[in-house]
């Protein structure tokens, strides 16, 4: 279901021979590549694989990008050749303590993502790893960070805040909480203002 390293290191050829097997699969309905080939080398799209991936449509591609200033101008133009070839482009960024962890920065990383058509995923918590401790934020500072976006970009560049959790557990999404209380009369949400509204339990004609 999933390989466990960057499938864009491979040659053109065994990835072709690859998703021609994949097709062979009746339950098979999704392929999909992460991949953080498209910011380190965009010169890997080429031509050559920009026919090939036509050919295995839907074709679904989550590059891992960190920061703004890793979308310059060679890897713009990748992914928009990317999408000109039908490729279904999101991403996945990890939550970095002193990298990436301020609303400013991660806005512009997602608003420069979404231009280039690429569609903000996952956001992802820190997940434990040797050696990496100093790039841990905390939970509550994710949440805050995404709670600092909403409203304020296109929702279209709101990505879901993730945690993976330990030994196996699969991944559950932490994302901020607006409602503040449920009573008779309805339930009490904060905007992303910072200010209180209520969704009625009845509307007028119900009443």
């Amino acid at each position: 279901r999933e390989l466990s390293w960057d499938p864009l290191v491979l040659a053109d050829g065994r990835l072709q021979q690859m998703l021609a097997d994949l097709r062979t699969i009746p339950h098979v309905k999704l392929i999909r590549f992460d991949t953080k080939m498209i910011a380190v080398n965009p010169y890997r799209v080429t031509e050559a694989f920009l026919q090939m991936v036509r050919q295995y449509k839907p074709v679904y591609m989550n590059l891992h990008f960190v920061h703004p200033y890793e979308l310059n101008d060679d890897v713009r133009d990748a992914c928009e050749r990317l999408a000109d070839a039908g490729v279904c482009l999101g991403s996945h960024t990890p939550l970095l303590g002193g990298v990436n962890d301020e609303v400013e920065i991660l806005r512009d990383l997602f608003l420069g993502l979404i231009e280039v058509r690429v569609r903000p995923y996952y956001l992802i918590h820190y997940i434990p790893t040797e050696f990496t401790a100093h790039f841990r934020a905390s939970l509550e500072k994710g949440r805050a960070i995404i709670k600092g976006l909403w409203g304020h970009v296109s929702g279209l560049a709101n990505p879901t805040y993730i945690v993976y959790l330990p030994r196996g557990c699969g991944k559950v999404m932490y994302m901020p909480d607006y409602l503040l209380e449920r009573d008779p009369d309805g339930y009490w949400f904060e905007t992303f203002e910072g200010g209180v509204a209520v969704y009625p339990m009845k509307v007028d004609d119900e009443r």
